[in-house]
């Protein structure tokens, strides 16, 4: 799903500390961190990221889900 994301022009996707992807759209003030421990991200921050991701218009909810299944 990270690479789809950083397929967005406004999208950038980077590595930050020691566990976290941090999400970060062009026009937003802060970025989306990620905790991504053990190769499994928490189903409350997946939800969470999708409706940034909503909010920022960078997908729809069913196009956010469709990259998920």
């Amino acid at each position: 799903m990270l690479a789809w994301l950083e397929t967005h022009e406004h999208i950038t996707i980077t590595r930050g500390g020691k566990h976290n992807y941090s999400v970060k759209h062009t026009f937003a003030e802060r970025p989306f961190l990620v905790p991504f421990k053990h190769g499994v991200v928490n189903k409350h921050i997946v939800k969470d990221l999708m409706k940034h991701l909503v909010a920022w218009e960078v997908c729809s909810k069913e196009e956010f889900d469709e990259r998920i299944n």
